[in-house]
């Protein structure tokens, strides 16, 4: 169980955007790419349009999970969003060129992280060391919008959790 309790803040940002850009950090490993489409996954579910992002391209072992193939790099991503979200990041320079301060400043940054290293960077910021990975804490923000962890989402989640853990 979590003892980071979810913002009501970051899912008041969740139920008014309809545009979402989502990124994870640079040199991305498996929970970087599993929370990054989980939660575009999840956004979908929702009805939301999600775009992913990062600064590195995609990683060999990753590309077959659903949704990697359409993460944008830095020189696709523009400003047409009305909510970011920072996925697996423990600082604003960890999103690498993705985040365009001068295109995205003005926007809501969210922040989901399990670092105890976070810098609390975004306008509203949901970091819970207590969990093993980013993905984890999807899955429960998943549980909280009621979006069933099947498919695609489950899929990029587990993902994110096992290479977090090293298989447990």
């Amino acid at each position: 169980m979590m003892n980071t309790p979810i913002p009501t803040e970051l899912l008041d940002l969740i139920h008014q955007s309809q545009r979402v850009l989502c990124i994870s950090h640079v040199s991305p490993d498996g929970d970087a790419y599993g929370s990054l489409l989980g939660m575009v996954w999840l956004l979908r579910h929702l009805g939301k349009q999600a775009t992913p992002a990062m600064h590195d391209s995609l990683v060999t072992e990753f590309r077959d999970l659903p949704g990697a193939r359409e993460i944008l790099p830095p020189r696709r991503v523009d400003g047409a969003y009305d909510l970011v979200i920072s996925l697996d990041a423990s600082s604003a320079d960890r999103m690498g060129d993705v985040y365009k301060p001068k295109k995205h400043g003005e926007i809501p940054l969210a922040v989901i992280d399990h670092h105890a290293t976070n810098t609390r960077f975004g306008a509203v910021n949901w970091v819970a060391p207590e969990c093993a990975a980013t993905a984890q804490m999807v899955a429960y923000l998943a549980d909280v919008l009621d979006v069933p962890l099947t498919g695609k989402i489950a899929e990029c989640l587990l993902t994110g959790i096992v290479t977090d853990t090293l298989c447990f």
